[in-house]
């Protein structure tokens, strides 16, 4: 499996990696264990509640992290049962505030009264579509993502998944308004999943996307970087109307023989720095939004 460069990622306030058990800055994760039967929640009493640490700075502190769905009435006791301090992540598409799946702002208020606090995630890279009009929305402006084979990166099946590209403003204008929806929820935090956005997409083999968005950065990116003689020496006459994606079509080379295409190390690099530019714009900007909104130290962590 290919993995992106990760190294940008210490720029967010917290590093928050979801598939894992360590928070990088110290806090420790632990879900639920895995367990083929059926477990007994215990009875809580006073002395067996477990210690919550939430001063300011209550994310570089060790948490119990808790990655569960709903569990009817008793889902906050259950979640204190099992010693979480720290609830709210969805699945990796759900994240859409509008789904009416789930009623964030009781669950966020029921988790304060437990004691809990609440991160919500948003994925940088596409989102499951259950609630059509603005998914649809997206799609028809362009801000698909778009594979090798030049085609969107749509998975079509029960509730269609759309991959999106973080080049695209209105693809990272939605993203932003996510965030700021959250933080009107009175949440504790943002987990900023798949936060290399177009620079890495798992579904396709870790490929970056091809869209139009795309294309039109890799341009600008190879106009800084090389002098029109360097650029013609790699067969590139007018940059204007320059398709990278086209270019390599053009010279058959198929998806496997990617890695060693010319140019391909210059646009996943490219890719990198434009996926860490809008990364470090989101935090931003949602930091500034929280602090309008009397939130002053609000965590924004990329998630894996």
């Amino acid at each position: 499996m290919i993995i992106p460069k990760q190294k940008w990622w210490a720029n967010g306030t917290l590093i928050l990696i979801i598939t894992t058990t360590v928070f990088m800055t110290g806090c420790v994760l632990t879900p639920e264990p895995a367990s083929q039967t059926p477990k007994t929640v215990p009875d809580i009493s006073e002395s067996t509640k477990p210690t919550y640490i939430f001063e300011a700075d209550w994310w570089l502190k060790p948490q119990t992290y808790g990655m569960f769905n709903y569990w009817g009435d008793t889902s906050f006791s259950r979640l204190k049962a099992t010693s979480c301090t720290v609830n709210g992540y969805r699945g990796v598409f759900d994240f859409d505030l509008k789904n009416p799946q789930f009623d964030y702002e009781k669950d966020i208020e029921e988790a304060h009264k437990e004691g809990l606090k609440y991160v919500i995630g948003i994925n940088f890279n596409g989102i499951l579509d259950k609630w059509t009009e603005e998914v649809e929305g997206l799609a028809s402006a362009g801000a698909c993502a778009v594979t090798y084979e030049g085609r969107e990166a749509i998975e079509h099946g029960e509730g269609s998944v759309y991959y999106f590209s973080t080049n695209h403003p209105l693809w990272q204008e939605t993203l932003i308004e996510q965030a700021r929806r959250i933080v009107d929820l009175d949440a504790d935090g943002i987990a900023a999943i798949h936060p290399w956005g177009s620079s890495f997409y798992a579904a396709y083999g870790g490929r970056p996307d091809f869209s139009d968005a795309s294309l039109e950065g890799f341009r600008a990116y190879l106009k800084k970087r090389y002098s029109s003689q360097e650029l013609s020496a790699r067969g590139i006459s007018n940059l204007e109307t320059f398709n990278y994606l086209g270019y390599l079509h053009n010279r058959g080379i198929s998806e496997v023989e990617l890695e060693s295409a010319p140019l391909y190390e210059d646009y996943r690099e490219f890719q990198r720095e434009s996926a860490l530019e809008f990364y470090q714009r989101f935090v931003s900007e949602v930091k500034e939004y929280a602090r309008s909104k009397g939130a002053d130290n609000f965590p924004v962590a990329p998630a894996n």
